[in-house]
């Protein structure tokens, strides 16, 4: 391992982005034989008459390729079976892409296979390919093993597992470390499950059923162990990674194969793996949009689409199309001109065509017009319709605490390119709308509410380089004191009252809101105790008290409340 300064800049993701990835080859089996100009089969050679042998062991029918493992006696051909066991009495079978044009490097390598329940099964799906341009038995080569059933060298543990070898030259495996293998055990054998990789220059992804099981990266940091990859997103530029020399870089064949260890018992035979489908799709260059932040009804914005020099059948079209003059066309480009008093978000879709047929889509979205009204938002506002009867149209009004803040415009103030000019803030003495202070706050996303209760009155303008946005009535924030108080229920009482503890925020105390519970009879001597409620209700039982008045002391946020409570007989 080498440690080098290996990245100027982050990777460009638009090369590896597996939204865009075209198919490159398939073979969904739905014939009745297999396509001997898609697929090499390893057939037994040296045959001296017609054994048992390996064509016999694939077929293609309803839909599947199937794959069988036999217990054949007296097989005469001494190559269909290299184990230790008597090499007559056993065929297997082993297919694999034909090396042109079926070789691929990087992308996504998916099967949907049945792979065998039971021992000694050496079932695989797995990529496999040489350096140079002889067949995959030439051996120098990356592998990676996608789904294989293998087991200790014993045979006393079976496992279905992923893996990757390395072949640095003709018949010279790379002993490579114990975490570039995962094991599965045994749970996804004897029913249908999808294998996949995602494959790139900096990561193989495995998945099964659609689901990330494992995934091993290129390069690394600090020891080479699993636990330090450092995946593509994960790249930044001007650090010393190290980088994994075992990681596969050769165009690959793909094989699936249905063979048998040294322990196979022929009572497990014959059996059979299946695969419904195989398919391999590649990465191409991701789109690119390039877009202004707003349009005006008063220019034209000019969008462009920056995509694969295999694209074909580009079209483009806006949503919602009222808001521009022309909503569709075809091209790299859309110059677009805002409709009449248009004002909201819209999206361009971009769409194309690449040489496997498939069609794909980009979008981004900007705005046109003048920016939208400002809102006041804050998980704080409870808001209400609310007229104050002194010539003022009606307005939302919004009750808070006090010590919270109110955001008028949240977020990026440049979003499509709108601003908040400013803040009028009229704090009101009282209700009959004389003030005896304003602020103006001039830009800026949030409005800080201060101690003082009050009765704030709030005007803002949001612009943009089309024009300009005003709320035409005032927002009215009334800031309150949180005030508690017990209400108890029966009273009087002769067996059990209800507490609860209200609140004039929603007539509900927070839900993180804890509360204490004293209860002391007419001689001031302490009757019950409860610490620590945390709910807003709780039963205080009076069963076989004393008929009197009882003090019932509450403790919330460092405010005594207290309440008189009636026993009877």
């Amino acid at each position: 391992m080498q440690e080098i300064q290996f990245f100027n800049a982050v990777p460009n993701t638009r090369y590896w982005n597996p939204a865009y990835m075209q198919q490159k080859f398939s073979d969904e089996f739905n014939g009745t034989s297999l396509n001997q100009n898609v697929w090499y089969v390893e057939l037994c050679a040296n045959s001296l008459s017609n054994p048992e042998g390996e064509p016999d062991n694939i077929a293609v029918s309803n839909g599947t390729l199937k794959l069988t493992a036999r217990y054949s006696p007296n097989n005469i051909d001494n190559n269909c079976w290299d184990g230790t066991h008597n090499v007559t009495n056993y065929t297997v079978a082993c297919v694999w892409s034909r090396w042109y044009p079926y070789r691929f490097k990087y992308g996504n390598f998916e099967a949907r296979c049945f792979m065998p329940a039971g021992n000694h099964f050496n079932y695989a799906y797995w990529l496999w390919g040489p350096g140079g341009d002889g067949y995959p038995q030439d051996g120098f080569t990356s592998e990676i093993d996608i789904a294989e059933g293998c087991e200790w060298e014993d045979g006393s543990h079976h496992n279905m597992k992923s893996t990757f070898h390395l072949f640095p030259q003709p018949g010279d495996e790379i002993s490579l470390p114990d975490d570039t293998s995962h094991g599965y055990g045994t749970s996804y054998e004897g029913s249908w499950r999808i294998y996949k990789i995602l494959w790139s220059p900096y990561e193989v992804i495995f998945y099964i059923d659609n689901n990330e099981v494992w995934r091993r990266s290129r390069y690394y940091t600090g020891s080479d162990t699993e636990g330090n990859d450092v995946g593509m997103n994960q790249i930044v530029p001007n650090v010393l990674y190290k980088d994994r020399n075992w990681f596969p870089n050769d165009e690959m064949a793909t094989m699936f194969q249905m063979l048998i260890t040294d322990y196979i018992n022929s009572s497990s035979l014959p059996a059979t793996m299946e695969v419904d489908y195989v398919r391999v799709k590649q990465f191409f260059l991701a789109p690119e949009i390039t877009c202004p932040d707003v349009i005006c009804s008063t220019g034209s914005g000019t969008i462009t689409l920056d995509v694969d020099q295999q694209a074909t059948n580009i079209t483009w079209q806006v949503s919602p199309s009222q808001l521009v003059t022309n909503s569709s066309g075809s091209g790299l480009t859309a110059n677009l001109t805002a409709a009449p008093g248009a004002s909201g978000e819209a999206t361009i879709t971009f769409s194309f065509q690449m040489p496997s047929g498939e069609t794909f889509t980009a979008e981004k979205t900007f705005w046109v017009g003048i920016p939208p009204l400002p809102e006041v938002t804050s998980d704080n506002v409870y808001p209400y319709v609310w007229t104050t009867g002194y010539g003022e149209p009606a307005a939302k009004k919004y009750t808070i605490l006090t010590e919270q803040d109110i955001v008028v415009y949240d977020g990026n103030l440049d979003t499509y390119g709108g601003l908040i000019e400013s803040f009028d803030w009229t704090w009101y003495l009282d209700d009959m709308g004389l003030f005896y202070d304003e602020y103006d706050h001039g830009t800026g996303g949030k409005m800080y509410i201060f101690h003082e209760p009050g009765l704030f009155r709030v005007r803002a303008t949001s612009t943009n380089n089309c024009g300009s946005t005003s709320i035409s009535n005032p927002i009215y924030i009334d800031v309150i004191q949180d005030e508690y108080w017990l209400s108890l229920s029966p009273n009087p009482s002769s067996g059990e009252t209800t507490m609860e503890l209200k609140s004039k925020k929603k007539d509900k105390p927070d839900k993180e809101v804890e509360w204490d519970l004293e209860v002391f009879d007419q001689v001031q001597s302490l009757k019950a105790k409860k610490d620590k409620i945390r709910s807003n209700t709780y039963k205080l039982n009076t069963s076989g008290w004393r008929e009197g008045i009882y003090i019932i002391r509450a403790k919330v946020k460092n405010k005594i409340l207290t309440e008189k409570l009636m026993v009877t007989d």
